[in-house]
């Protein structure tokens, strides 16, 4: 009796220990682990993606970790994760949601950046989402309808191809064209065998005319540099000339000025001058007086001048 109960108690510790090794087994397979012993790492990610708990997070293609939470946050999706090391990632890390294998399950993808700074474990990782097997069909069920639409109009397209080149007419101008061209080509390869010598004689012309040019300009360039020269030093002697000439023209002006201030002030005077040039009755009177001069002097040179002069005393 008790040593089939100690059988029994042996058969219930073996069976204990089995199930603590298959659940620690099936732990680490799933990647779960004492989040004390690792680092956590927060991703932020437009959707899920179909990420879940458990799901591995590899770096450079080795596991490095597994997700421990998906949550939704801020119109977005917060997912945390422990990693067993995070000294290789840098401030600009990058992750991207992609297909664990080909019958299903997801895995995050984490590329460790290329910065300088080393990346902080408070803070986040950014990720995108990769298009999987279900996205392709979905997207190629909504190009469903637009590849009818355009299968229907390559059919058209087809029919109309079919009905143009149905008609003789059409096939008939396509191969006369074809013959035209030939014949063009044709006459075009006979011009040139024709002339020939008188073509390259042409190009080698040209080609001792380009020298003979060359040379010119070499040959030419000091007395143009010279030209050019003398034309800049006539150009700035225009200009000084020019420079004179308006100091000149400046200068008559004022003279104008001058005179014409002159010319008002003569108008507008009161002087001698202005009463001869201006003055009708100042003139009038000139004359007048000019006139009685002119008949005494005549007078007095006709009969002489009478003249009674006492010096000294009054009478």
């Amino acid at each position: 009796m008790t040593s089939k109960r100690s059988t029994e108690i042996k058969v219930g510790v073996v069976t204990l220990i089995s199930l603590v090794i298959l659940i620690l087994g099936i732990s680490l397979g799933r990647g779960w682990a004492v989040s004390g012993l690792q680092n956590r790492v927060n991703f932020r990610f437009p959707a899920s993606g179909g990420v879940e708990v458990s799901s591995p997070v590899m770096v450079n293609g080795v596991k490095r970790g597994s997700v421990i939470s998906v949550t939704n946050d801020n119109g977005s999706v917060l997912v945390g994760a422990t990693m067993n090391d995070v000294s290789d990632l840098h401030a600009d890390a990058s992750a991207r949601i992609t297909m664990l294998e080909i019958t299903g399950g997801k895995k995050i993808d984490v590329f460790p950046g290329k910065a300088t700074s080393a990346f902080n474990s408070k803070g986040e990782i950014n990720g995108v989402l990769a298009a999987d097997a279900t996205e392709l069909i979905a997207m190629v069920g909504e190009l469903g309808g637009d590849a009818k639409l355009l299968i229907r109009r390559l059919d058209t397209i087809t029919a109309a191809a079919t009905s143009l080149l149905g008609d003789g007419k059409v096939v008939a101008q396509l191969r006369e064209t074809v013959q035209n061209t030939n014949q063009l080509v044709a006459s075009l390869n006979s011009f040139v065998e024709q002339n020939k010598p008188e073509l390259q004689a042409t190009l080698n012309n040209l080609k001792t005319l380009s020298e003979d040019l060359r040379n010119a300009v070499q040959v030419n360039e000091p007395k143009v540099r010279e030209l050019l020269t003398k034309i800049d030093a006539t150009t700035v002697s225009v200009q000084n000339l020019l420079a004179k000439g308006d100091k000149t023209l400046a200068n008559a002006d004022g003279l104008v000025s001058d005179v014409r201030s002159a010319v008002n002030d003569l108008k507008t005077g009161s002087g001698f001058a202005t009463k001869l040039l201006y003055d009708k009755d100042f003139a009038i009177k000139l004359d007048s007086a000019i006139i009685k001069l002119d008949n005494f002097i005549d007078k007095a040179y006709e009969h002489g001048i009478n003249v009674n002069l006492r010096l000294g005393t009054r009478p």
